[in-house]
C-alpha cells in the first residue's frame, strides 16, 4: 500500500533523533515546508526547480499540505480546545486531536455542527 502521509504543524518541534522515531508510523511519510529540517520520512519541496517534473511535485505536494492545514484549521475553529494542544504533552495532544476527529465524524454523521449545551 502507499504511504501514509501526515503534516507537522509550524509551531510543533520535530526532532530527527531517537524520540521522533515512534511518533512516524513505520511506512509513513510527513508533509513539510522549506523550514523543516531534510529526512527520509518528510516529503519537502525541491528547494530549486530546475526542471517540470520538479516544478509538478512541488506544486503537488504545496496543494496536499493546503488541503491538510485547511482540515485542522476547520477542526480548530470547531474544537477550541485544539489551539492550545501544542502546550500539552504530545500524548495529550495527540489523543485530544484524534477525539475530536471522531466528534467531528460523529456530528457529520448527524448532520448537526454543534453539541447542545
Amino acid at each position: 500500500p502507499p504511504p501514509r502521509l501526515y503534516k507537522l504543524h509550524n509551531g510543533f518541534s520535530f526532532h530527527t533523533g531517537t524520540t521522533a522515531a515512534p511518533m512516524i508510523p513505520q511506512g509513513s511519510l510527513l508533509i513539510g515546508d522549506a523550514g523543516y529540517p531534510g529526512n527520509v520520512n518528510i516529503l519537502l519541496p525541491y528547494p530549486s526547480v530546475v526542471n517540470p517534473k520538479n516544478e509538478w511535485f512541488n506544486y503537488i505536494q504545496s496543494a496536499t499540505r493546503i488541503v491538510v492545514e485547511q482540515a485542522f484549521g476547520h477542526l480548530k475553529n470547531q474544537f477550541r480546545l485544539l489551539l492550545t494542544a501544542q502546550i500539552a504533552t504530545h500524548r495529550r495532544a495527540k489523543r485530544n486531536t484524534f477525539a475530536c476527529m471522531i466528534l467531528h465524524n460523529l456530528l457529520n454523521l448527524c448532520r448537526s455542527l454543534y453539541i447542545p449545551a
